[in-house]
């Protein structure tokens, strides 16, 4: 909840907070966070395949997260809190030494779930529960501003800005807490390994283990899009559908329903399997990207549908992507002989990162080459057309990949059972 507190303000906030209030340039800071992104992916197989190598008194996750931690909230202060003249300089270094240190407390946090559990199902549950926590904590970088700012304090519209402190703050509180509870209670899994980890292993990972490669690319291609609707959609509800004042109220929306659907989309996996569930979950969201082209100027009521539907769809693709991988795990162990969790959820990870990356440099470049100038009074309709195109348009034909990759995915419910059973015969 902690962690992921932090992640949607940063992809929905950050990008127009530095171009409106900073004034910095729109395209430039795309760019910026292009990047950032590439670079915060290419640390992920480094940093997963060295906490899997890592063994202490403390096992191999825990010291990742705690040494990461006072540097993390220190990265988050300078970058929420730019000077008055601050450049694009200050706004790519405090950017790049804050997915260093969040990711090195991430992939680590993610790769010990991921080892909690071997059952097929129980796998799917664990991913429900984390998942269910990140949900929680995109609603609660939503709710806060929401119901401080704009129902204690009365602000009808608050800045980026005001938002972004706000959150920081909760972050800054909140995940030291919860660090240390991870780190006190979570038990240390059980883990064998037959062999040292080396690193052709892991950066063979993608081109020897075939399922994960096929949900590799597919994964890519929903995170794209993904990435292009964070960048753009923050501009799309102010400017383009005159909605401002509820921006906060839809990404609460949005929040409830991935945190209410979480359950849903474990049963759902559990009866029809995890691809078929992870393509019907792509689907849902194929049809709100859709709904974002039609949503009339001002029609706040097909706004929340629209964004309902869409946490719907999104809540299913996040739960079911990391249980799959988890899947990933033990195929690539027994055919390897060496469990590489860590590495596996780096490259998952590293996935979402480029994705998102490649993502907003697309966004942000593409409403600027249709006339999008975020210090302008009025839009051009072309600039405003762009808008309901990056939204909804470009991450809804990114899709259609994505669910004919997964569509036959190798791994299903029994042959997982035929894999897990050889692994425990070898012992």
């Amino acid at each position: 909840m902690s962690l992921n507190v932090m992640l949607v303000p940063l992809l929905l906030l950050l990008p127009p907070f530095y171009s409106i209030e900073v004034e910095l340039d729109v395209a430039v800071i795309g760019n910026i966070f292009m990047f950032a992104r590439i670079w915060d992916a290419l640390t992920d197989p480094t940093i997963g395949a060295l906490s899997d190598r890592t063994e202490t008194r403390w096992g191999r996750r825990r010291p990742w997260l705690f040494g990461a931690l006072p540097a993390t909230l220190v990265a988050t202060w300078f970058l929420l809190n730019p000077p008055a003249n601050a450049s694009y300089l200050w706004l790519a270094l405090w950017l790049f030494l804050f997915y260093v240190f969040w990711t090195t407390m991430f992939i680590p946090y993610q790769s010990w779930g991921a080892e909690l559990a071997t059952d097929f199902d129980e796998r799917t549950r664990v991913a429900g529960y984390r998942d269910g926590a990140s949900f929680l904590g995109y609603l609660l970088a939503a709710l806060l501003p929401l119901v401080v700012l704009q129902g204690v304090l009365g602000i009808a519209s608050p800045s980026y800005g005001q938002m972004l402190g706000l959150v920081g703050l909760f972050f800054a509180v909140s995940l030291p807490v919860t660090t240390l509870l991870c780190i006190w209670k979570v038990p240390e899994p059980k883990h064998k390994t037959t062999r040292p980890i080396s690193w052709n292993d892991l950066f063979g990972i993608v081109v020897r283990n075939r399922p994960f490669q096929r949900l590799f690319i597919a994964y890519l291609f929903d995170r794209v899009g993904m990435g292009v609707y964070f960048a753009v959609m923050p501009l799309l509800i102010p400017i383009g559908l005159q909605l401002g004042s509820y921006f906060l109220a839809l990404s609460v929306a949005i929040s409830i329903a991935s945190l209410a659907f979480s359950p849903v989309w474990v049963r759902i996996a559990a009866r029809l399997g995890k691809h078929p569930s992870y393509c019907l979950a792509n689907t849902v969201s194929f049809g709100a990207y859709a709904m974002f082209l039609f949503v009339p100027v001002g029609g706040h009521y097909w706004a929340f549908l629209t964004f309902i539907l869409l946490g719907v769809g999104n809540a299913g693709t996040l739960i079911t992507a990391p249980s799959m991988m988890a899947d990933c795990v033990d195929y690539d162990h027994l055919e390897s002989g060496v469990e590489q969790t860590g590495a596996h959820m780096a490259c998952l990870w590293l996935v979402t990162k480029i994705g998102f990356a490649l993502g907003i440099g697309i966004g942000l470049n593409f409403i600027g080459f249709y006339g999008f100038d975020s210090q302008a009074a009025t839009q051009s309709e072309s600039a405003i057309t762009s808008l309901r195109v990056g939204t909804g348009g470009i991450p809804m034909l990114l899709l259609i990949p994505a669910v004919l990759l997964m569509l036959r995915f190798p791994l299903n419910r029994q042959r997982h059972a035929q894999i897990r059973r050889a692994l425990e015969a070898r012992g």
